[in-house]
């Protein structure tokens, strides 16, 4: 699967798959896993890897990265913090409400899109008030 992601990505790119692409993709699972190498991960999570890479690959196919939607969420929530104008500590409440971490940085996409999604919502309510944007 990790072959055939990284000539996916190679493809998008219009170029032939290099080696560095086939590393890279094995460098991103060992760096999830915390493994030095793919051949040390535990038989019981195999099934866990594999659904892991499944969605991986699955994702990188809607044109957009993980880490470029990453970002897009994270920007998202910034200027929707700044907009409102909700101060430092009350955001930090929110995210530790919602993902009980207190930074965007440390948290996975999973919590990203969830911390956006609320953010949204606040945006929403924030718009049908009367009086405010």
């Amino acid at each position: 699967m990790m072959k055939k992601m990284a000539e996916e990505e190679a493809e998008r790119r219009r170029r032939k798959p290099r080696d560095w692409d086939y590393k890279g993709q094995f460098r991103e699972f060992n760096a999830y896993y915390n493994l030095s190498a793919y051949d040390r991960l535990p038989r019981e999570k195999f099934a866990d890897a594999r659904r892991y890479l499944e969605k991986k690959m699955f994702a990188g196919r809607k044109g957009e990265t993980r880490r470029q939607e990453r970002n897009r969420c994270i920007k998202g929530v910034k200027a929707i913090q700044r907009k409102l104008g909700i101060p430092d500590a009350r955001y930090r409440e929110i995210l530790l409400q919602l993902t009980g971490k207190d930074s965007l940085a440390i948290m996975d996409n999973e919590e990203l899109r969830k911390v956006f999604r609320h953010f949204q919502q606040l945006q929403g309510e924030a718009a049908a008030e009367p009086g405010l944007e």
